[in-house]
Order: structure tokens, then sequence, then C-alpha cells
């Protein structure tokens, strides 16, 4: 068999190699990196994914569920924060124990940052529109039911298009942060051919 540039016969006797020596501090540290990105990705996705189908299902539209949808986004927003400061850290420490290359460390940071603005748009421009529309709504009872209808369809419209972006870039923070130092060999390789006649 050919494994780069040695042959190896039939006959050669293969040694197991020994495993590696756990590095508990990178462990914990990648760990909590792709807990935050599956958290940060997780709740941004499912909630765009069910709020439009709760709603849709909905009997009625009222105004509890204008303010509601405006307390999810403002909790989302606390989820970003929190996710991305845990993000920010931890990536700093991969800089510092030298575990991924600085490209890949910059393109971390570069992501964070994307998704960071994904999640701070709807809090200064979404929030304050819901809002506002729900204040006319309130005072004024005979076109209470079309701003609220109208609030309601804004809300739920901005809120498909950044889980989707929030899902594509968390799966890439992801991708970025799995480990890759384990090499799979294929099966063709690893069978062995007879030594050639002398």
């Amino acid at each position: 068999m050919r494994t780069g540039n040695r042959e190896l016969s039939a006959g050669a006797m293969l040694y197991s190699l020994p495993r590696p020596v756990p590095d508990w501090a990178a462990q914990i540290l990648e760990f909590t990196y792709l807990l935050g990105a599956t958290l940060w990705m997780g709740v941004h996705a499912s909630a765009a994914l069910l709020t439009a189908p709760l709603i849709a299902r909905a009997g009625g539209v009222s105004a509890d569920t204008g303010s509601l949808l405006v307390w999810l986004f403002e909790s989302l927003g606390y989820v970003a924060a929190i996710a991305a400061g845990i993000l920010l850290l931890t990536v700093l420490g991969m800089h510092l124990f030298r575990m991924r290359r600085p490209t890949t460390i910059l393109l971390m940071l570069a992501l964070v940052l994307v998704m960071t603005i994904l999640a701070i748009g709807p809090q200064l421009w979404l929030i304050p529109k819901v809002a506002s529309r729900l204040r006319l709504a309130s005072l004024d009872p005979s076109e209470a039911g079309a701003a609220t209808r109208d609030a309601l369809l804004m809300a739920v419209k901005s809120m498909g298009p950044m889980g989707l972006l929030h899902l594509f870039f968390g799966a890439m923070l992801v991708a970025l942060g799995a480990r890759r130092c384990y090499r799979y060999p294929h099966d063709g390789a690893a069978a062995f051919t007879p030594p050639a006649a002398p």
C-alpha cells in the first residue's frame, strides 16, 4: 500500500497511535463557543419559524398580540447581546491559545459582527414602527383593526428573513468552531496491495 511517498508491504506491522492528552481549557473554550453560536442561531431561527404559523392560527387580531411581538423582539435582542459577548470572549481566547488560524479568527469576528448588526436592526428600526402603529391603533378605535393588522404583518414579514439570515450565518459559525484534528481514511486506501515480485 502506498501512503504519501512511502510503500508498505502486506506483511508490515501497523501500530496504533496513542490517544492525545485532552486539553481541558481548549475543550471548555470550544464548548462555550459552540454553545453560544447554537443558542444565538437556534433562538432566532425557532422564533422566526414558529411565530408566523402561530399568528396565522390565531382567531383574531388584537393589540395584545402586537405587544407580545414587541416583547419577543426585545427578548431576542437581549439574547443576541449575551450570545455576542460570549462569542467575542471565546474567539479572543481561541486567538490567545492559537487554536485557529488568524484568518479564521478574523472570519469568526466578521460573522459575529454581521449577526450583531442583524440583531440590533430590529431594535432600532422595526420595534419603534410596530410600537407606533399599535399606539395609533389604541388612540383611534375606528382604525384599530387595520393598524394592528398592518403592525403584525410588518413584524411577521421581518422575522422570516431575519431568522433565515441568523440560521445561515450561525451555521457558518458552528462550522468554523468544529474541530478538524481527526482524519478518517477512505475505504480504498485501507486495502493492502500484494508486493511486486522481485
